[in-house]
């Protein structure tokens, strides 16, 4: 019975690794936070494929502060190692496949080239590290404890070493069972600089599993003995709860804004629709107006010609009456002239009469 108990309070405290890693690397990242969206034991798909942290940056422009965060891009994939698991070429087979499943059900990834994958654990992965150097990829220390594996047309990884980090890091190499006393007060005086609520409590997250890893160890024996963490976990309580009722009413209002953003969605939608249709119409309606300046301007310098035809043909039919005046006048000029000659000719014949008769006397 007392081995059963024990056993089931190893694998209670072998399973507060992984939330105490999601929270210390939120912890270690919360200067960029603004920039970044974690989300834990993240599903792939609705098979049982889950990733132990994955944090999505929200604008790949700008610069994360974090050390832990240089290689991201948009879309980051954490695989966490408890001490005594493995971490070896079928860890970074698996992870693989979740980088590439990753794109296969997320529309928001255009390519694996948006994909980063980080192997997080307390020791140097020395055989691991062998493996990668003999399979032709490129290995470099970015900074103190974090090696980046990198290759041509492959997905870029990092190593995080948490036993090998700077004292700049005040979370995530606290997975351990190597703490002390100083280190758990440590932890908590920096835990009471914090103002956000989720800030404080995934520093208690951490500070738990301390507490759990280092119990028998005689200085935190002593610290607990003291109630050094009573009245912290009583606040922490009160935090929670309140915290836990923001946060109901947050999802209450954010599920309130995703039905009103998906009825504005349908709605911009019918409006595209419509806004499409009148682009169409206006289209056309151009395309008719263009004829019809074009038939307008056909009318214009059809009628112009016809006032220049009317204009013409009164100049000719101005002329036309001239010349029939003219044409008139000539021929009354010469009916006189006939009239006239035959009045001479008459005339001289009387006076060829006149003549021949003075002949005869």
């Amino acid at each position: 019975m007392v081995k059963r108990e024990k056993k089931d309070e190893k694998e209670k405290l072998y399973n507060q690794y992984h939330p105490a890693f999601c929270s210390a690397m939120e912890l270690e990242l919360r200067e960029d936070k603004e920039h970044l969206i974690f989300y834990r034991e993240y599903n792939l798909n609705s098979k049982p494929n889950k990733i132990d942290l994955l944090v999505i940056r929200r604008n790949e422009d700008c610069r994360l502060k974090s050390s832990l965060g240089a290689i991201f891009r948009k879309y980051n994939i954490c695989e966490y190692k408890r001490p005594k698991d493995s971490l070896d070429d079928i860890t970074y087979y698996r992870s693989m496949g979740y980088a590439y499943l990753s794109v296969a059900y997320n529309k928001n990834i255009s390519g694996i080239d948006e994909v980063t994958l980080s192997f997080i654990r307390a020791s140097y992965p020395r055989n691991l590290i062998a493996w990668f150097a003999d399979t032709g990829f490129n290995i470099s220390e970015y900074d103190k404890g974090i090696y980046y594996i990198t290759r041509d047309y492959h997905v870029d990884m990092q190593i995080i070493v948490t036993g090998q980090l700077g004292e700049e890091y005040k979370w995530i190499n606290k997975l351990t069972t190597k703490l002390e006393a100083k280190d758990l007060i440590m932890m908590n005086e920096e835990l009471k600089t914090y103002d956000d609520k989720i800030d404080i409590v995934n520093a208690e997250s951490v500070i738990d599993l301390g507490l759990s890893l280092n119990k028998n160890k005689n200085s935190v024996k002593e610290l607990i003995g003291m109630g050094w963490f009573i009245e912290e976990r009583e606040k922490l309580r009160k935090e929670q709860e309140k915290l836990s009722e923001e946060q109901e009413k947050l999802s209450e209002e954010q599920e309130k804004l995703s039905e009103e953003q998906e009825k504005l969605s349908e709605e911009q939608e019918k409006l595209s629709e419509e806004q499409e249709k009148l682009s169409e119409e206006q289209e056309k309606l151009s395309e008719e107006q263009e004829k019809l300046t074009e038939l307008r301007t056909r009318f214009t310098e059809q009628k112009s010609k016809l006032i220049e035809r009317e204009a013409y043909l009164r100049e000719k039919e101005a002329d036309i009456k001239d010349r029939e005046a003219e044409i008139k006048e000539r021929e009354e000029m010469q009916a006189e002239n006939r009239k006239l000659h035959k009045e001479i000719e008459l005339l001289n014949k009387k006076i060829r009469d006149l003549t021949s008769r003075s002949a005869l006397f």
